[in-house]
Formats: C-alpha cells, structure tokens, sequence
C-alpha cells in the first residue's frame, strides 16, 4: 500500500488500514500483518498508532554484479 505524496499526512493511509481490518475482522481473520522498510519511519508511527507491534526485523543484502 502506498499513498501519493500530496495526500499524505491527511489520514489516507489510516483509514484504509483501519477500514480493512475492520473488513478482516468481520470475516473472521484474528490477525494482521505487514511489511515496512526500516527508512520509511512516518508509515512506522502510522502503524504503531494504529496498533501493530514489530515482531521480526528483516535485513536485504544485494550486490550489483558487473
């Protein structure tokens, strides 16, 4: 999920959480998960606000190869 920036910052991205996990519950899902990238820290707070609990940190490694 991802919200363009002239949007952010408006509730957008908390809203559409909010509304699907409202969805999730109501088919009988008990939790949610999701990803986020260690250098996006304003979707971090957002997250946090609304509840959720890092579980698992994650590293990449990559290598350009030429």
């Amino acid at each position: 999920m991802g919200v363009r920036p002239a949007w952010r910052g408006k509730g957008m991205g908390g809203g559409i959480l909010a509304r699907a996990m409202a969805s999730f519950t109501r088919v009988g899902l008990s939790e949610s998960a999701l990803e986020v990238a260690t250098n996006n820290p304003a979707a971090r707070r957002l997250y946090e606000r609304l509840g959720f609990q890092v579980r698992m940190s994650r590293h990449f490694w990559r290598k350009e190869l030429r």
